[in-house]
């Protein structure tokens, strides 16, 4: 039967290529594939779960007594298996401690969310997991590795994924305004959203760099009644 892939994110290889590469017994190639990506294959009762190198996709799992459930959130993969509430006590403890979880835990105690760079193989009974160590992921460095080199690749990584009409996400702070600065030296004009109130300092400096690059902005205000509103949704993840 054949392999039935969804990609959430985005990723080098097509569907037809990572159906391929399982099929060949070679699925843990894919885990090095560009992109930021969670792969779910599926033959009848198996299950591939594949998560690219730096885990910025979230998806989440749970393996238990012959059983096994998975979603985009915590509470697809609660739904699906019909799986009662229990909290997990570190995961609360390190959420109030340091407001956000650590590694894979989630604030479900038999739901974890997939690890970065790693294959979890369910093969209709038992969970097998294969993870990428930082020799499998890096090449060795260039001999004449520079500053300038670095540049280059940042430069070729954004014109691959950027497309023809970027957006980007803007703020004042440093990440936003390094890839401004990728997707202007490659002569890219985006479009930028940033949220904030006129006199914000991420809304002020944005339309600030907008004027003098001659690029669009989409100006968003959000409220705290607005965050209440939606509360579910931005929480839904966990």
């Amino acid at each position: 039967m054949n392999i039935s892939v969804q990609l959430l994110g985005y990723c080098a290889a097509s569907p037809a290529r990572i159906a391929t590469l399982i099929e060949a017994g070679k699925v843990h190639e894919l885990v090095r594939c560009d992109g930021n990506f969670v792969i779910v294959a599926t033959r009848e009762k198996e299950v591939w779960i594949i998560t690219s190198a730096y885990g910025v996709v979230g998806y989440f799992f749970s393996a238990k007594a012959g059983s096994f459930n998975h979603g985009p959130t915590l509470a697809d993969v609660i739904a699906r298996g019909g799986i009662a509430w229990k909290w997990n006590h570190r995961a609360l403890s390190d959420l109030f401690a340091l407001e956000h979880l650590l590694g894979d835990d989630t604030l479900h105690a038999e739901v974890q969310r997939a690890p970065a760079a790693t294959v979890l193989h369910w093969d209709g009974s038992v969970l097998h997991r294969w993870s990428a160590t930082w020799d499998d992921l890096h090449q060795p460095p260039e001999a004449r590795a520079s500053a300038a080199r670095m540049v280059e690749i940042l430069r070729e990584e954004v014109a691959r994924w950027a497309g023809p009409l970027p957006v980007l996400s803007a703020s004042g702070g440093f990440d936003s305004r390094v890839l401004l600065a990728a997707l202007l030296a490659n002569g890219a004009k985006p479009k930028l959203i940033v949220q904030g109130y006129p006199r914000s300092t991420d809304r002020v400096v944005v339309e600030a760099i907008a004027r003098r690059f001659g690029l669009n902005v989409c100006a968003v205000e959000s409220t705290p009644e607005d965050y209440m509103r939606f509360a579910q949704r931005i929480c839904r993840v966990w």
